[in-house]
């Protein structure tokens, strides 16, 4: 595996630090606020699947849809995310494992970056916290896609609704 460029190590190493800041400390002119799992709307739809809101380690995003056609109805645009996952660390073999997929939705996004999006996609995390922005005076939402192969990447949004959950019937 070739040497990263020392941007992108100098990136990773921010992002990391980021990442290990407590809870209720500022940064980035922003204070940062506990994530509440009541802030994502229809979280049952996962826990009565996996028991409990998952990590999303090892999970794969299939896919990205960027939408702007609400705009026009005077909503902002959104980020609708398809992840395919299954429940602890069974093995692709075990029948029981549990293979599903989620469809997230992300509203009201800004400041979007993402990178990386190749054949695989494996993430390491999806790391949400709610902050309070000086810019339009009220909080959103930081989402960070920590990227294990493929995607990463982050923006913010308003709010989050889990649209879907369909199990996968893989034999």
């Amino acid at each position: 595996m070739p040497a990263l460029p020392a941007f992108e190590l100098q990136r990773r190493a921010a992002n990391s630090f980021q990442r290990t800041q407590p809870r209720g400390v500022v940064y980035r002119n922003q204070l940062v606020l506990s994530m509440q799992s009541s802030e994502i709307k229809n979280t049952k739809i996962v826990t009565d699947y996996f028991g409990k809101w998952p990590s999303f380690h090892d999970f794969e995003i299939q896919r990205l849809i960027l939408d702007r056609e609400e705009v026009i109805a005077g909503d902002d645009p959104s980020l609708c995310v398809e992840l395919i996952g299954c429940r602890g660390t069974a093995a692709p073999a075990y029948p029981n494992r549990g293979d599903c997929i989620i469809k997230i939705r992300f509203e009201s996004i800004d400041k979007i970056h993402l990178a990386g999006f190749n054949h695989q996609n494996v993430i390491n995390d999806i790391d949400i916290q709610s902050i309070w922005s000086e810019q339009i005076n009220d909080q959103v939402l930081t989402v960070k896609i920590l990227g294990a192969y493929g995607i990463e990447g982050e923006f913010e949004c308003r709010s989050i609704r889990v649209v879907s959950l369909n199990p996968l019937n893989r034999k």
